[in-house]
């Protein structure tokens, strides 16, 4: 029985890579044959990465699995390019096709780039010290030394309720 599940298995593999091969739909793309992939300061487990420069060398994780998948089905060879995370929104030109870094979709950020449908549902949170006492509002809140990523809507909720 396990050989012929294995047997099954590898044959879906076979069939599955040689339909991979084949473009799904023509693209086109800064680079022909090419899809441009903007990487970045993604949180753990959705993408790490090396740099060597400007380019992002043997990217893991969530994001960078989607990304080879995308590209797989479109009949694309990928190159990845470090975007820095206020890169992405900013206007003009993109030197990138494409990015896979989870983000909030809003008016302003719209306004610069076409979204994609939602791949992923999230919230934000606050992370604590073991020694710190855990807020129960947001006059708390207001008490603590806070950080966040720049360019983030988390950046923007904390300007909008603890630092109008």
């Amino acid at each position: 029985m396990k050989r012929v599940v294995l047997l099954l298995l590898a044959a879906a593999l076979a069939a599955s890579a040689t339909a991979a091969a084949r473009p799904a739909a023509k693209v086109k793309t800064r680079t022909p044959g090419v899809l441009t992939i903007a990487f970045g300061d993604s949180a753990v487990g959705f993408a790490s990465y090396q740099l060597r420069g400007n380019t992002v060398i043997n990217p893991r994780g969530y994001e960078a699995d989607i990304a080879r998948a995308v590209a797989a089905k479109l009949g694309l060879k990928t190159k990845w390019i470090y975007t820095p995370w206020t890169g992405l929104f900013a206007p003009g030109t993109k030197k990138f096709d494409v990015s896979f870094q989870e983000a909030t979709i809003t008016a302003q950020r719209q306004k610069t780039v076409t979204f994609s449908s939602p791949y992923l549902d999230s919230n934000q949170g606050v992370l604590l010290s073991k020694k710190a006492k855990a807020p129960k509002s947001i006059a708390d809140l207001k008490k603590l030394k806070t950080c966040v990523q720049t360019g983030t809507t988390g950046l923007d909720w904390i300007n909008t309720h603890l630092h109008p």
